[in-house]
């Protein structure tokens, strides 16, 4: 059956639009993240849409905007759902000491160990190779990266992800493809009883930590070899947190999220370091000496050996290639006590299908987290003691010893390169090509100063390329819209440089989203006297439609053919005909997630589309 990017079957099962609810699609309610516990629905699960609901009316930090009260983060609570769906095997040593029968009473309840306390040195008793990774960027396309080498290597992998862009089924993927709809409507099935349990003792395990125990008991029924962990925020106190890890790794530390993880990248490097589990080796990616010394203190007094880019490993000046990147990725001998030696001293040269000089460092992690779990693998079995050391690995021969060699064997350097190689970052500087010449449209999750300004230089970087590159031209249309909790002026003063059209929009699934009045402000703040071509269209889907040069109407019933497309108004090539130009989207995962639908249909006009998320909403 033939795929697409996103790993799913393209002739019978095509993306749906949304499985979100609205922001204000709940009656009677004022709770910012969804549903109130009292309107959850009971019984059995009549089928998907039921099992979206009720996943989406449990507490949803996600949906937290700046003023709502603090997220409650328990870790303890997350162990507990861990315990009681027979998970233990992904539980850090800490949690798994822990009665699996815990009062009752929240207040009454035992507390469980942090992490942090644990004495250093102490083995991680993880019994499946887990690769965990936090970072303000990159930690995504990391993830996907090492999934993607892992895979390549012949080994079976859970990767866990978040958000999701358009359907919740992406946060879980086995070998790149997402779960379906009825292991996803029996995940929900096989977690309520255990979650209303604990609700009647009055622990309230939120959407995320829902969605966590969920991906772990989807890779355990699936057997996986091996599971990716992307933290979903900070990294002390997420609920990814309370499982065991092989690898860590830390992408970058910027400002992001500061209401919830501190003011300084200090502050939100010390948050994301929580990840780093005593004696488990971490990969850091992190460039500025600030964070990178909270990074290596914290490593340091959890005995944890630590890999950095630059002085351990470090990546080539990339060359842009027709479709992507080439790059030499190459290893350092530590001259720095408690760095880890990779051994002998190698040179990959790296074929990357992916746009951003940035999507090299990114791959320069995932490189080394894969060539450390080789190692830690191969150390383990030389130990004679399994990667794992809690009672049920005796009975998964698949966590043998000899199992745990041949997965180590089979993470050659030759994995690595074809896996990167093939690899596919779905919303990270993702080209889409309108027919008959008409305009790119460039889709990126982009959502900080950091990462937008990665998104500009990638940008530029192409700008004046082959038309049969991966190029990019002017006019460059921006259709942006961004969360309240973002430091939209740092945004807005990267992307007027680069833009000569902006179209301000404002997502509609999410109540963080920033008021397009708001954002239209700020772009007319930073840019002061200077010209700007500046629109606001608060429905992002006809923001879109403007910025293709598109009406309604014409899009609907005359189609792209008869489109006059604004980007595409660039003076005549030499040939005499226009050059087309880029449109970009960015500001949010939310909305790259609403416009991603409409851009594919776009591209291929005839694609079915499945409305059942604006059917849930009719009921709501």
């Amino acid at each position: 059956m033939p795929l697409n990017c996103d790993g799913e079957k393209t002739d019978d099962d095509p993306l749906p639009l949304h499985d979100r609810p609205r922001q204000n699609d709940v009656p009677g309610t004022n709770e910012p993240h969804g549903l109130n516990p009292e309107r959850r629905p009971t019984g059995d699960l009549a089928g998907y849409d039921e099992a979206i609901e009720y996943l989406f009316g449990r507490i949803d930090y996600e949906r937290f905007a700046p003023g709502d009260n603090q997220p409650d983060f328990r870790l303890d609570r997350t162990a507990e759902l861990f315990r009681r769906l027979g998970l233990s095997r992904f539980l850090h040593k800490a949690y798994q000491q822990a009665d699996a029968n815990l009062a009752s009473s929240a207040a009454s309840q035992p507390s469980v160990p942090a992490v942090e306390s644990l004495a250093p040195g102490s083995p991680a008793p993880e019994s499946i190779p887990i690769v965990h990774v936090a970072g303000t960027k990159g930690k995504g396309s990391t993830s996907t990266m090492v999934s993607a080498i892992l895979s390549a290597a012949g080994l079976r992998v859970g990767l866990y992800t978040s958000p999701h862009l358009t359907r919740l089924n992406e946060r879980f993927r086995v070998d790149g493809i997402p779960c379906r709809d009825d292991e996803l409507t029996d995940l929900v099935a096989s977690v309520r009883p255990t979650v209303e349990t604990l609700d009647e003792e009055g622990q309230h395990a939120s959407f995320f930590e829902l969605t966590t125990a969920m991906a772990a008991l989807h890779f355990q029924r699936r057997r996986c070899d091996a599971v990716v962990l992307e933290v979903g925020l900070g990294g002390r106190l997420d609920s990814t947190n309370v499982c065991a890890s092989t690898v860590t790794a830390i992408t970058s530390i910027g400002l992001d999220h500061q209401n919830v993880l501190g003011d300084t990248v200090e502050a939100i490097a010390r948050e994301k370091a929580g990840i780093i589990k005593p004696n488990t080796p971490v990969v850091c990616g992190v460039r500025d000496p600030g964070p990178l010394n909270v990074i290596s203190d914290v490593a340091k007094t959890n005995a944890a050996p630590i890999v950095c880019v630059k002085t351990d490993y470090d990546v080539g000046r990339p060359i842009e290639t027709a479709t992507g990147l080439r790059f030499r990725y190459r290893t350092v001998e530590p001259a720095v006590p408690g760095h880890v030696k990779f051994g002998d001293s190698v040179n990959l040269d790296i074929e990357l299908p992916l746009v951003g000089h940035h999507q090299a460092e990114n791959a320069a992690t995932a490189i080394s987290i894969c060539r450390l779990l080789r190692q830690r693998l191969s150390q383990s079995v030389d130990a004679d003691m399994p990667c794992g050391t809690s009672a049920e690995i005796d009975a998964d021969a698949s966590h043998a010893p000899s199992a745990l060699r041949s997965f180590a064997e089979r993470l050659t350097d030759e994995a690595i390169c074809t896996g990167l190689r093939n690899v596919c970052c779905v919303g990270r500087l993702e080209r889409f090509q309108l027919p008959d010449g008409r305009p790119t449209l460039v889709l990126d999750t982009a959502h900080n100063p950091d990462s937008i300004l990665a998104l500009c230089q990638a940008i530029r970087s192409r700008i004046g390329l082959k038309p049969d590159s991966a190029a990019f031209a002017h006019p460059i249309v921006l259709v942006f819209g961004t969360s309240r909790d973002k430091d939209i002026r740092a945004m807005t003063k990267q992307l007027s440089a680069l833009a000569d059209q902006i179209i301000c929009t404002q997502y509609q699934t999410n109540p963080r989203a920033m008021l397009v009045e708001d954002v239209e402000a700020a772009f007319r703040e930073t840019a002061g006297t200077a010209k700007l071509q500046l629109e606001s269209i608060r429905d992002p889907i006809a923001a879109l439609w403007q910025a293709i040069g598109m009406q309604h109407s014409g899009l609907r019933q005359a189609g792209i053919q008869q489109a006059q497309l604004s980007a595409g108004d660039q003076a005549p090539s030499a040939s005499g005909d226009p050059v087309p130009g880029t449109v970009v989207v960015c500001g949010s995962f939310y909305l790259a997630g609403e416009l991603r639908q409409e851009i594919m249909r776009l591209c291929d006009p005839d694609a079915h589309v499945d409305h059942r998320a604006e059917r849930l909403l009719s009921r709501s």
